[in-house]
């Protein structure tokens, strides 16, 4: 009998089953993009398993407000789903908008709800007309997605609200549209701020955006402004978001971290806007160059500490591109979700900024937990590795690997970035976007947590 030897397939790779860093679907994303809505209430019509897959991150990774309050469940059972469980929506609509008095109401539901073959969409659109505020379906499959495309799908179903023919235009003013604000703590509104801060010094005013945690309200204002500013985290559902902004001028930029890219961020805006001038070259170049002296002192003492960097492509890029500027050498990139492009993403936007990954970096696509583990031993093991940033998720079980190393030096320092973070939060301005963005990386790289022993160098031999 012939034999025939099995094709290379990712559904028959064990890597293909293992749990990720980032295994957290559509539904997530909708919870974190609804939370950003400051009077959005979202009701989920689900299991009475399915409400914590929502908001269970949200919880610890948002310290200022409790990201359960604006949240309910029509808590379908077995019964419910044999007999029809789409005549539980109309009542609980009806209830939640009596108690909350949301600004929108924002529906999805469970896949097994989904597969029952109910018409769920009809029953919510007629439950919508004795309501007096705007009612949002947002499908969010789990078997396909992540947190990113659910969260895009929102933004893509506020859009769709908006009076695009009758709202005129405001010259000079932008919205960013795909930014991703997962917490009322002051890194997004210190983020805000200086973003502001840099828009009007090439003469522009930024308006709301999405989502930047304003009201729905105010979120229908965003037609007043002249030209978005496409931030990545649209990418999932870039086509069908594309559409609604071509109504207005669109630039599309990656996100402004570092030097290099905030500087860039800065003139794609103006050119986009129509006010590039010489003269915004060398006021762009002066905030750059101001930025790159208070910081150099710190980048001779890091030069060459070695990093593994676990983030979606946008963010990953944005954090690798600053950590080669401050003198980090990024030994490891693990690159998590499946809707954001991927490694190919992540190494474009570091082209852009002119800093490109070392030859030596090893990237992962979207790791699991235990390759990701099994990377980094190696790397300790081997003496390679003297930091790890990442989520909490990600950083979780770091203490354990380092006890279990055989190397005598094995220790790493770790510092929490992206979503979740359980023991990183931000009471104080604390960006992590443009020029002030920078020094505020540079300020929780001084000091950050460090796992097992590990010999630190004086500032005093740094200089």
């Amino acid at each position: 009998m012939e034999t025939t030897s099995r094709p290379d397939n990712l559904l028959y790779d064990l890597e293909h089953y293992a749990l990720k860093s980032m295994e957290l679907g559509q539904l997530t994303g909708l919870s974190i993009g609804s939370h950003a809505i400051r009077d959005a209430f979202l009701l989920m019509h689900v299991g009475v398993g399915c409400k914590n897959k929502a908001v269970a991150h949200l919880m610890v990774h948002d310290a200022s407000e409790d990201a359960n309050l604006r949240e309910g469940w029509t808590e379908v059972g077995d019964r419910d789903l044999i007999l029809g469980a789409s005549e539980r929506i109309a009542p609980y609509m009806r209830s939640w908008v009596s108690r909350q008095h949301p600004g929108v109401l924002i529906l999805t539901s469970a896949t097994f709800i989904d597969l029952a073959g109910e018409d769920i969409q009809d029953v919510i659109q007629r439950a919508a007309t004795e309501l007096s505020i705007p009612v949002l379906f947002v499908p969010t499959p789990g078997f396909r997605g992540d947190l990113f495309r659910g969260y895009a799908a929102l933004m893509e179903s506020v859009l769709g609200q908006m009076d695009w023919e009758s709202v005129p235009p405001e010259a000079n003013r932008v919205s960013l549209a795909g930014y991703l604000f997962d917490r009322y703590e002051r890194d997004h509104s210190a983020n805000f701020s200086h973003l502001s801060k840099l828009l009007h010094a090439i003469g522009l005013t930024l308006g709301p955006s999405l989502f930047d945690g304003s009201s729905f309200s105010d979120l229908m204002e965003i037609p007043r402004s002249s030209l978005f500013i496409e931030l990545p985290y649209t990418r999932p559902k870039e086509k069908r978001i594309g559409r609604k902004l071509r109504k207005r001028e669109v630039v599309q930029t990656d996100l402004p971290m570092g030097l290099r890219g905030t500087s860039r961020w800065l003139r794609s805006v103006a050119e986009a806007a129509g006010v590039w001038t010489p003269a915004l070259q060398v006021r762009i170049q002066r905030m750059e160059d101001r930025t790159r002296e208070r910081i150099e002192a710190m980048v001779d003492r890091w030069r060459g500490t070695r990093v593994a960097v676990v983030a979606d492509p946008a963010h990953g890029a944005g954090l690798v591109s600053l950590l080669l500027e401050l003198g980090f050498d990024p030994v490891l990139v693990g690159i998590k979700g499946t809707t954001m492009g991927g490694v190919n993403a992540f190494q474009d936007a570091l082209e852009r900024d002119g800093n490109p990954l070392p030859d030596h970096t090893i990237t992962l696509e979207n790791p699991s937990l235990q390759s990701l583990h099994e990377s980094l031993a190696t790397l300790l093991e081997e003496g390679q590795l003297d930091g790890v940033l990442g989520s909490a998720v990600d950083l979780n079980g770091l203490s354990e690997l380092i006890e279990t190393c055989s190397a005598p030096s094995a220790g790493l320092f770790t510092l929490e970035t992206g979503f979740p973070c359980m023991e990183y939060h931000a009471f104080y301005p604390m960006p992590f976007l443009g020029y002030q963005g920078v020094e505020a990386w540079v300020q929780r790289l001084i000091n950050p947590q460090t796992l097992g022993e590990k010999v630190r160098t004086p500032f005093s031999q740094g200089q």
